[in-house]
């Protein structure tokens, strides 16, 4: 959620003040208009304790906002709705992930819009529903020419079994087999952790197979890296690699597009904002070992990419900048 920040300072472009209220604060730059409140979830265990403060906190604030918005936290919305209700306030709600719950289900009837980046990434239909793109910071993602090694493929995000990492990796072996002279000069950055316990499990098996598989000498492994450290990895990459499938829309694929990655995603929605050669490029269908491994071939071998990686980098700048979801955040809540 390190991105936060900078929408946080974009919407404050257009808004006269935002009051953030967390669960938890690190070090954060914020625009003079932009107060921070923490409900310190370190100090305050207790979930009730929490809701409680958050709606104290409405209460005292209200003269000072005309709505709330909530971010991926459909129980957040539920707990708020009582006092925003009251107040007579406008509830909002982010929500761009596939996986649906009742807590989303019962958020759903009481915000007054829920936003989120496109009609894939949210689970169900809604006629509330708002598309707003993803919002990147293009200035913050963007391409340095002078570090882009065009033979590393670069993998970043939490390591999970939905990414299907191992697909990846069995990609690598059949391109060592196949196309040796190929498989020479490239190398595989896996650029992340764990976020729950019970992943660890897959971690060691993606390790595993790694060394089974004799990647060994290509793969390394980056562990954990902050936000604000992403965009040097993406900018020394020069193909990004996302096998999560679509309902997912991962803004890492986006963050890479915007420092000059060739991409190989399996997640259709992106189809959307491609042209037909582009698609035929840069998608693969999920879990299709052969065709990952074809398209990664081709990628590798492909001449003159810095019309591919412009163009690129142009379509999340016409769709999915900050500074456009900010105005389009704003325009749909006035």
């Amino acid at each position: 959620m390190g991105f936060f920040v900078g929408w946080v300072n974009e919407l404050a472009e257009g808004l006269d003040k935002i009051t953030v209220i967390t669960q938890k604060k690190g070090e954060y730059d914020q625009r003079d208009n932009v107060e921070v409140i923490s409900l310190e979830k370190d100090k305050n265990k207790n979930p009730i304790v929490r809701s409680w403060k958050l709606n104290s906190h409405l209460f005292q604030l209200r003269g000072n906002y005309d709505g709330v918005f909530v971010i991926m936290a459909p129980a957040w919305a539920i707990v708020a709705f009582p006092a925003i209700k009251i107040l007579r306030k406008k509830l909002y709600l982010w929500y761009a992930v596939w996986k649906g719950s009742w807590k989303l289900k019962l958020a759903e009837k009481l915000v007054d819009k829920i936003f989120s980046s496109v009609k894939e990434a949210f689970p169900f239909q809604s006629r509330k529903l708002e598309l707003i793109g993803q919002g990147v910071d293009t200035d913050k993602f963007s391409r340095d020419r002078s570090v882009q090694d065009f033979n590393k493929i670069l993998f970043l995000g939490r390591i999970s079994p939905v990414k299907k990492i191992e697909v990846l990796f069995k990609a690598l072996a059949k391109i060592r087999e196949a196309r040796p002279e190929i498989y020479q000069r490239l190398s595989c950055d896996i650029a992340g952790d764990v976020a729950r316990g019970k992943d660890k499990h897959y971690l060691n098996e993606l390790k595993r197979l790694a060394t089974e598989l004799n990647l060994g000498s290509k793969i390394k492994w980056l562990g954990k890296i902050p936000h604000k450290n992403t965009p040097e990895h993406y900018k020394r990459s020069g193909i990004f690699v996302n096998l999560t499938p679509v309902g997912s829309f991962d803004k890492s694929m986006l963050e890479a597009m915007a420092c000059g990655n060739l991409i190989l995603v399996s997640n259709s929605a992106l189809a959307n904002f491609l042209n037909p050669s582009f698609r035929e490029l840069f998608i693969f269908r999920q879990d299709d070992l052969e065709e990952l491994s074809e398209k990664l071939v081709k990628l590798l071998e492909l001449n003159e990419t810095d019309k591919y990686r412009e163009e690129l980098r142009n379509i999340i700048i016409n769709n999915h900048s900050q500074e456009q979801w900010a105005q389009n955040f704003i325009k749909n809540t006035e």
